[in-house]
């Protein structure tokens, strides 16, 4: 066994054992001290009896030998401790100093550490690969500003003890480049400031990214103010957060009345329900924008068309935050639009009217020339007669093709059922022109005043079933017309292919023609896809 060993196997309770064994070795070595050496007998009787001298002798040197070993031992553990103590701590020290290197290290960012004077007495690599070697150096010249930057958080951070952070602009191989600059105080274990660790990161990219969103803003926000359509920014319920004097001029409302107010407010009762399932849809997230020609309600009560464009705005996960809309005030336009479908409509009856009255008595004229020309060359026997005859049956065609051309021209009489009559002629017409069972249904007769709203309804009519009868290859088409709480109800209904999705597509150009003749006379019209195949049209007007 090793000294050391054996003497930490005599620690605490071995202690006593031990003891009484170095006794007996002692009490062994006495006798043969004294019998070898001193000659005072034999070595039994100096083991076995020995006077009460050497007795008292012999354990009073064994007591103090084993009491200084015993002492030799726990100094020698306390020694033991003491290094073990040390080692571990030592150890500690280095792993806390290796962990804190490789933080340091691993940290995207140039740092230092600084005395109270602004002396850089540490850098790491990032920040030397910034700066270069610097250790030694005074910050500030550094950074270019002697004696000592304007407000240097390492000078603040010596005198309060709290962390502080600015911005510097610092010029480094003749580009300007920005660099955020943090300090914290390192402190003792009596709490004193004995240096100061300086970050410095480089946020070039964010300064000009911050930059350039400011002088977006500032585009948007000019915009915004001062274009002249009206433009707001609507959140999740349909409710303008901000509007401009161009929205607020346009339906007369200030900026807080419209803040407290809803779009279906602001809406004709009849366009409500369109506008607000599409902006239902648009903040569901199903669709970005959609485009609506719709009736305003002014503050004033007067009515005002607008062209209304709306996008969704969504959040940095996608998730829809808010819409911008664009409102065009084109009321203007479609009182133009209305007066050119009335000078249409006029310059069709007028055509309608010459050819029936000009043109057709003219053949009317003729067709009686040439029957008076076949009696004289039927009296004389001429061979003509035959050609005669054949050319008065021609221009009776002609008068008949007159007719019609100019029926469909100006379809609609003037007569309080002129309007059935044209329906019913309408569904005849259908009928021999494409070889389709259409027929018209009117329980009861139904009066509209307005002939300009007649006139619209018959040709919404009329685009209807044509299509219908190009498009969708149906074998029966009905036309109805009916009143329904005091409103004028026109359906026509067909068993064909139906209407195709328009979803995500703009309408054909006979769908905008019957939505637009329909806004013109304000009657709702409503197209739609019959669960049982075909397509409906239903146009409500309210007389």
């Amino acid at each position: 066994m090793k000294i050391r060993d054996t003497l930490q196997f005599s620690s605490g309770s071995n202690i006593t054992i031990l003891g009484f064994i170095l006794i007996i070795l002692l009490w062994i070595f006495e006798a043969a001290l004294h019998s070898f050496i001193f000659r005072e007998g034999a070595f039994l009787e100096q083991l076995l009896a020995p006077d009460m001298h050497e007795v008292w002798m012999r354990l009073l040197i064994s007591s103090l030998l084993a009491g200084f070993i015993v002492y030799v031992q726990i100094a020698f553990n306390r020694q033991l401790k003491i290094k073990k103590d040390l080692l571990a701590e030592i150890k500690k020290t280095n792993d806390e100093r290796a962990k804190t290197g490789s933080i340091i290290a691993s940290v995207g960012d140039g740092l230092c550490l600084m005395d109270s004077n602004c002396r850089i007495t540490y850098q790491n690599k990032i920040h030397e690969d910034l700066f270069g070697k610097q250790i030694g150096n005074y910050c500030y010249k550094l950074y270019k500003g002697e004696p000592a930057c304007k407000e240097c958080p390492v000078y603040e951070t010596f005198n309060d003890g709290y962390i502080h952070t600015t911005i510097r602009t610092i010029t480094i191989e003749a580009e300007k480049m920005y660099f955020e600059i943090t300090s914290s105080p390192m402190k003792n274990a009596a709490g004193e400031i004995i240096a100061a660790i300086e970050i410095v990161r480089n946020v070039t990219e964010r300064k000009w990214a911050e930059e350039a969103i400011i002088a977006s803003e500032m585009r948007f926000r000019a915009t915004f103010a001062e274009a002249a359509i009206g433009m707001a920014l609507v959140n999740m319920d349909g409710c303008p957060l901000v509007s401009n004097s161009a929205l607020q001029n346009m339906l007369g409302y200030s900026w807080k009345e419209l803040c407290n107010m809803v779009l279906k407010e602001l809406t004709h009762p009849d366009d409500a329900n369109a506008d607000m399932g599409l902006y239902e849809e648009l903040m569901a997230g199903k669709r970005n924008s959609y485009q609506i020609e719709k009736r305003y309600i002014r503050k004033d009560r007067q009515l005002l068309w607008g062209h209304l464009t709306i996008s969704l705005v969504r959040d940095s996960e996608g998730k829809p935050q808010f819409a911008v809309a664009m409102i065009e005030d084109i009321s203007g336009r479609k009182k133009m639009e209305g007066l050119l479908i009335e000078i249409e409509e006029k310059e069709r009856q007028r055509i309608g009217q010459d050819l029936h009255d000009g043109l057709g008595q003219l053949l009317t004229g003729i067709a009686f020339k040439l029957r008076g020309l076949g009696r004289k060359l039927e009296r004389n026997s001429s061979a003509g007669v035959v050609d005669a005859a054949e050319i008065s049956v021609l221009v009776d065609d002609a008068k008949v093709l007159v007719g019609q051309i100019a029926k469909g021209l100006s379809p609609v009489e003037t007569e309080h059922d002129g309007f059935i009559s044209a329906l019913e002629q309408l569904a005849v017409s259908t009928n021999k022109m494409f070889g389709i069972d259409c027929v018209f249904i009117c329980d009861s007769p139904v009066s509209i005043q307005n002939k300009t709203a007649v006139t619209q309804l018959y040709r919404i009519a009329q685009e209807a079933v044509t299509n219908a009868a190009k498009h969708g290859k149906p074998e029966h088409i009905s036309i109805s017309l009916s009143e329904e709480n005091g409103k004028v109800s026109m359906t026509i209904k067909d068993d064909g292919a139906g209407i195709p999705d328009m979803s995500g597509k703009q309408d054909g150009m006979g769908l905008k023609i019957m939505k637009y003749r329909a806004n013109l006379i304000n009657a709702s019209l409503e197209i739609k896809r019959d669960v049982q195949g075909g397509t409906i049209v239903k146009c409500l007007l309210s007389e």
